[in-house]
C-alpha cells in the first residue's frame, strides 16, 4: 500500500511518500517555512507523486498531522488531506505533531521531550515520550517557561526537541521520518479533526447555531435530495433521475455539503482531458451567505488540482451578480460572453480559474 504523508503544522512544510510493502520512503520534498504552506502544499505533493512515479489512484491511505500547532497551518494539512481522501475514499489518520517530531529520532534510550512554540504566547506545545518507541509517557501540555524547565528535570537526561529548545530546521515534524513509523498505526475515524492545546484565534462558522457544514462525495441515493436542492435555486430543475447518472459518472466530482446530516447545497463538475467544467453549483438559499459556496469550490479545486487538472471552466448569467462576485473572488477571470445564451435570454459569461 502507498501511503502519502502531510505536514504544515508549523514551521515547514513537507510530504512523503511511502511504501508499506518494501518499506521504504518512494520520495519526500521538506521545506522550512514560516508562512506560505498553502501555496506550497500541492505542488509539493504533486512533486513528490511525479519523483516516485505515482498517482493519486496509487494511494492506499493518508498521514497527516493534526496539532498542536499554528491554527492557520493545521487547517490548510488536514483540508488538503481530507479533500484528496475524499476524493479518492481511501482512509485519513491523524497524527500529533508533537509525537511526529519524537518518531524522527526513536530507537534510543533516552526519554524525548519535543517543546514547540505556541505562537506568540511564550508558552510551549510539550509531549514527552519514551525513546525506544516514541510512546507518549505523558498527556500533550501547553506550558509556560518555568513549567516546562519543571518538566525537564523529572527526566533522567533526555533528548531535547523542538523550536522551543533549539533553532534548528530539523527540529520540525518531517513526513519522510514519521511516516514510516506512523504507516504501522491502526486507522482511527476521528482522528482527523483539528487537535488545539488552546482556544483558537478564528471561530468555527456559525450556522443557524449549527456546527460549520462538512464536505463529501455525493452518492447515487443522494439525487432526490439534491434535486429538491437544485429546483430550489434554479428555474428547471435537474431531475433526480438526471442526478443519479452525473453522481454515477467516473467522470464527474459531486461534492455535498451537510450540517448535522442535511445537504446544504452542493457542486458539480465534469472533468475531460486536463480540463474541467463546473455544470452547477447551488446553496439553499436561507443558508446561503455562510461560506458554504466557497467551502464547495475549495473543496472542488482541491480534488482537481490532485487529479493533474489544469484549468477548470464555468458559464454564469449575466445577471447573476452574486454568483459572478463569488467566483471572482475565487480567482476566476471572463474570458467571453455568449449572447442571449439562456432561456430567459440572457447572456452567459464564461470565466476561467487555472489550476
Amino acid at each position: 500500500m502507498i501511503l502519502l504523508g502531510l505536514d504544515t503544522s508549523l514551521g515547514a512544510c513537507s510530504a512523503a511518500l511511502y511504501d508499506t510493502g518494501s518499506q521504504r520512503v518512494l520520495a519526500s520534498d521538506f521545506t522550512v517555512m514560516e508562512r506560505g504552506h498553502a501555496e506550497a502544499l500541492g505542488p509539493m505533493v504533486q512533486s513528490v507523486m511525479n519523483a516516485a512515479g505515482k498517482k493519486p489512484a496509487d494511494l492506499g491511505r493518508i498521514v497527516v498531522t493534526r496539532g498542536p500547532g499554528t491554527f492557520t497551518g493545521l487547517r490548510i494539512g488536514l483540508a488538503f488531506a481530507k479533500g484528496l481522501a475524499l476524493a479518492r475514499g481511501i482512509p485519513l489518520l491523524g497524527i500529533d505533531s508533537l509525537w511526529a517530531t519524537a518518531a524522527a529520532h526513536s530507537g534510543g534510550q533516552r526519554p524525548v521531550v519535543v517543546a514547540h512554540k505556541a505562537g506568540a504566547t511564550g508558552k510551549f506545545y510539550v509531549g514527552c515520550f519514551d525513546g525506544a518507541h516514541a510512546k507518549p509517557l505523558r498527556p500533550l501540555a501547553l506550558l509556560s517557561a518555568h513549567a516546562l524547565q519543571m518538566l525537564m528535570a523529572e527526566f533522567d537526561k533526555p533528548m531535547l526537541l523542538g523550536s522551543g529548545l533549539q533553532d534548528q530546521a530539523d527540529v520540525w515534524p518531517d513526513a519522510n521520518l514519521f511516516l514510516p513509523l506512523a504507516a504501522a498505526l491502526p486507522d482511527d475515524p476521528i482522528s482527523g479533526e483539528p487537535l488545539y492545546l488552546r482556544t483558537p484565534d478564528a471561530k468555527p462558522m456559525a450556522l443557524q447555531g449549527k456546527t460549520a457544514p462538512a464536505l463529501r462525495l455525493a452518492r447515487a441515493v443522494d439525487a432526490d435530495a439534491l434535486s429538491e436542492i437544485h429546483g430550489k435555486c434554479f428555474p428547471a430543475a435537474w431531475t433526480p433521475e438526471m442526478l443519479r447518472v452525473t453522481c454515477s459518472s467516473p467522470s464527474a466530482t459531486t461534492l455535498i455539503a451537510e450540517n448535522r446530516g442535511m445537504a446544504c447545497g452542493f457542486i458539480q463538475a465534469q472533468a475531460a482531458a486536463d480540463e474541467a467544467e463546473i455544470l452547477t453549483l447551488c446553496v439553499l438559499p436561507e443558508l446561503r451567505r455562510h461560506g458554504i459556496a466557497m467551502l464547495l469550490l475549495g473543496g472542488l479545486v482541491t480534488d482537481l488540482k490532485i487529479r493533474g487538472m489544469k484549468t477548470l471552466f464555468l458559464e454564469v448569467a449575466d445577471s447573476n451578480i452574486a454568483a459572478r462576485g463569488l467566483y471572482a473572488q475565487a480567482g476566476f477571470r471572463e474570458t467571453g460572453r455568449r449572447k442571449a445564451y439562456y432561456a430567459s435570454g440572457d447572456d452567459a459569461i464564461t470565466m476561467a480559474l487555472a489550476l
